[in-house]
C-alpha cells in the first residue's frame, strides 16, 4: 500500500482559499477553529496526486489518533465541471475539550496523512493542561454515537460557477458551492452570503 506523509506543521493554520481552489495546497479549513463550532475542512486530492480513487474517506482523532480515529467517514464529493478536479469534503463538530485534530485521507488503497489542525481554546479553558482536556474529552465522546455526530459528510448544495482566465480555454469555468466572507454576525465586515470563512471579519486599522 502506498502512502504519502505530510511532516507535522507543513501545512498553514489557514490556506487562502483561491490558493487551495487553484490547487496549490492539498487542504484548507475555514479560520480560526474553535473547540466547540462546527468546522468543514475542504481536501484537493490531485494536489499530492497520490489517491486515485473516485470515493474519498477520512480519518481523524481528536487530541491523538486515538479519539474518533477508527472507521474512515465518507467525504462529499463536490463535482466543479469537467475543467475542473471534483473537490471533497467533511464537516467537524469540534468537542469543546478539543486542542488538535490529527487527520488522513483514503481511496480505500493508498493514504494521504500526517496533517494536523489546532484548535483555539475557549478562554474559560485556557492554561489547564492536556491532561484536563484529555479527561474531559473522554467524557465528552464517551456518549453514544459521539464520534458520527462529530464528524460526518458535508451537504450538498447547489454549485455556483466561477470562471477561470489564465492558461484555461475561453468559457471554461469551475462549478464552485462556496462563498468565502466573514461568518460572523457580530463583525461589521459580516458577510451573510458567506459559506466559508476567510478571516476577513477582523477589522483593518
Amino acid at each position: 500500500m502506498r502512502r504519502t506523509h505530510v511532516p507535522r506543521g507543513s501545512v498553514p493554520e489557514a490556506t487562502d482559499w483561491s490558493t487551495f481552489e487553484m490547487g496549490k495546497s492539498p487542504v484548507y479549513w475555514d479560520a480560526k477553529p474553535t473547540a466547540g463550532e462546527l468546522l468543514t475542512i475542504y481536501f484537493n486530492p490531485k494536489v499530492n496526486n497520490v489517491l486515485e480513487g473516485d470515493s474519498i474517506a477520512f480519518n481523524g482523532g481528536f487530541n491523538g489518533p486515538f479519539m474518533c480515529g477508527g472507521a474512515p467517514r465518507p467525504m462529499t464529493k463536490k463535482d466543479r465541471g469537467p475543467a475542473c478536479d471534483p473537490l471533497y469534503s467533511i464537516r467537524i463538530n469540534v468537542p469543546k475539550h478539543a486542542v488538535w485534530l490529527e487527520f488522513s485521507f483514503t481511496d480505500g488503497q493508498e493514504w494521504d496523512e500526517g496533517y494536523k489542525l489546532k484548535f483555539l481554546v475557549p478562554a474559560n479553558h485556557r492554561g489547564q493542561s492536556l491532561e484536563f482536556f484529555n479527561k474531559e474529552l473522554a467524557k465528552e465522546m464517551s456518549e453514544e454515537d459521539a464520534c458520527y455526530h462529530a464528524i460526518f459528510p458535508d451537504p450538498v448544495s447547489e454549485p455556483d460557477s466561477l470562471f477561470l482566465g489564465g492558461s484555461m480555454s475561453i468559457g471554461m469555468s469551475c462549478d464552485l458551492d462556496v462563498v468565502p466572507g466573514c461568518r460572523d454576525p457580530d463583525s461589521p465586515n459580516y458577510d451573510p452570503f458567506a459559506t466559508i470563512d476567510d478571516d476577513t471579519c477582523e477589522e483593518e486599522f
